[in-house]
């Protein structure tokens, strides 16, 4: 029997309500799935199984999965036309109350949609997810073959037109799935997906857009994704900093003592601060910060924290823990990356306050863990093959306002030569 005249009869049977034949009409179906390859080219009955919706009544609902699932292994091989004509049988699908065959059938909508070629229907695709049921599996396909990108150097024409898109259901569905994706294939997929999403080129026109919950949303997001990945490369660090860097300049000038308590600066700064921290250790940040100028705010930033955050320590009473938690540990990183073999970075650090502030935090602070030896690193890259660092740190240190054991920690020592104090490099035994 041809598929074309098993999908009439069943369409016949349904429209009639008539399930005398169901069984039968099942073996059927089965035996056209299975054989869809063989009559790919003379399949006009397609049509007629998107133009049905179905009761809610499960023998009509298994009949018509069955006639959804000779779609689904025909989509690979349908003009792309059927694409649209697919969403709006699934919206028109998706009114009947929720039931166990309801559901089935929804995956196998998904499972079409994730079988058809990549096309352009950004704006039905969009449409569509206003209303739809996350199904992990199908629906995380679907995404990746219509929004992935093949080469991060070559411009993901789909991600441009969905990210063009101010009010977006796919950029939701696409942040509650990370919310639940367990580690499998799939939240590779997923997460591959989300880096092509937040490197974009036109990923900072979109979140300037966002108010600021959603703001907030996708940078703690980006904060959390941007330690899965240890192979940025440049295209897509350019892509993530310059919507990062803006927002980081932006709330930094917002922060001041009346302020330090603004639980929503706090998110934006935090976030934004662990991202450009996690970014510094690539060369193109790196250049990417001392183009933007960046050192100042960021010096700026330490010092306003410094001064307004009270250092925790482990006789601090529970109830002093403190907010920006962190934050100087993420600061410092990133000086100590910028000062790296960087004579222009080491003096500009010195000249904007920077290296005496690193020095105050070489001590331990619960607030900040690590900082006692991340701020010791980065003395030690500052004082590096940097005479006038190393003569203001001596000056410090004769005057018994920084510690000795830190200098020893990053192998210095201070000597008096003709009457002057200088720093001098430890020799090693």
């Amino acid at each position: 029997m041809l598929i074309n005249d098993i999908i009439n009869q069943t369409l016949q049977d349904l429209q009639k309500k008539d399930y005398s034949n169901f069984n039968d009409s099942l073996t059927l179906i089965s035996q056209a799935i299975q054989n869809v390859d063989k009559q790919i080219d003379n399949l006009e009955s397609i049509d007629k199984i998107l133009q049905y919706t179905p009761e809610n009544n499960v023998l009509q609902l298994r009949l018509y999965r069955g006639l959804l699932l000779i779609v689904r292994n025909a989509a690979p091989t349908l003009d792309i036309e059927y694409f649209p004509r697919v969403i709006t049988s699934f919206k028109q699908f998706l009114l009947l109350e929720e039931t166990e065959w309801v559901d089935k059938t929804i995956q196998v909508f998904w499972e079409i949609l994730a079988n058809f070629k990549r096309n352009d229907y950004i704006n039905q695709i969009n449409s569509l997810f206003e209303s739809t049921k996350i199904v992990e599996t199908p629906l995380i396909h679907f995404l990746f073959r219509q929004f992935n990108s093949d080469e991060s150097d070559l411009t993901n024409e789909n991600l441009l037109k969905l990210l063009k898109i101010k009010e977006n259901y796919v950029l939701n569905t696409i942040f509650n799935l990370y919310l639940g994706i367990s580690d499998n294939h799939d939240s590779k997929m997923l997460l591959h997906l989300i880096y092509d999403i937040i490197t974009h080129e036109s990923f900072k026109k979109w979140i300037d857009s966002q108010k600021e919950e959603v703001q907030i949303k996708w940078l703690e997001l980006t904060s959390v994704v941007i330690e899965t990945n240890d192979d940025w490369d440049n295209f897509q660090l350019v892509g993530l900093l310059a919507w990062v860097v803006p927002i980081f300049l932006d709330y930094e000038s917002k922060l001041n003592a009346d302020t330090i308590k603004d639980e929503r600066i706090e998110k934006y700064l935090l976030n934004s601060l662990h991202i450009l921290a996690e970014c510094s250790k690539y060369k193109a940040a790196i250049q990417f910060f001392e183009h933007e100028q960046l050192l100042k705010p960021l010096i700026s930033l330490l010092k306003t924290i410094h001064e307004n955050v009270k250092r925790v320590t482990m006789k601090s009473k529970i109830e002093e823990i403190v907010n920006y938690s962190s934050s100087k540990s993420y600061i410092i990183i990133i000086l100590s990356y910028m000062a790296y073999q960087s004579h222009k970075n080491q003096e500009l650090i010195r000249e904007l306050g920077g290296l005496a502030l690193v020095l105050s935090n070489c001590q331990i602070d619960e607030n900040n863990p690590f900082i006692k030896e991340q701020a010791i690193l980065c003395i030690k890259y500052l004082l590096e093959k940097n005479q006038k660092n190393q003569q203001f740190v001596a000056e410090l240190e004769a005057k018994k306002t920084i510690d000795d054991e830190v200098l020893q920690e990053v192998g210095y020592k201070v000597d008096i030569v003709d009457g002057k104090v200088e720093l001098k490099k430890k020799e090693s035994n």
